[in-house]
């Protein structure tokens, strides 16, 4: 399962950041811990843009809350 969640952070990036972290916060029990540790990897490597992964799960939080 956790290979599924890599996977759609590679392949959909920063839009599975904050989906699971909106969802996170509506108390679907899905593991944000390792797609926020995912979307950090990518950044790191510069596939992805720290800037928009930070703003895609400060956004879902505060859209789930």
């Amino acid at each position: 399962m956790n290979e599924t969640f890599f996977e759609l952070v590679a392949t959909y990036g920063t839009w599975v950041v904050g989906l699971s972290s909106f969802l996170s916060c509506l108390l679907v029990p899905i593991p944000t811990a390792l797609v926020m540790l995912a979307g950090g990897a990518f950044a790191a490597a510069g596939d992805l843009s720290l800037t928009a992964v930070l703003t895609a799960a400060y956004l879902g939080a505060v859209l789930g809350d």
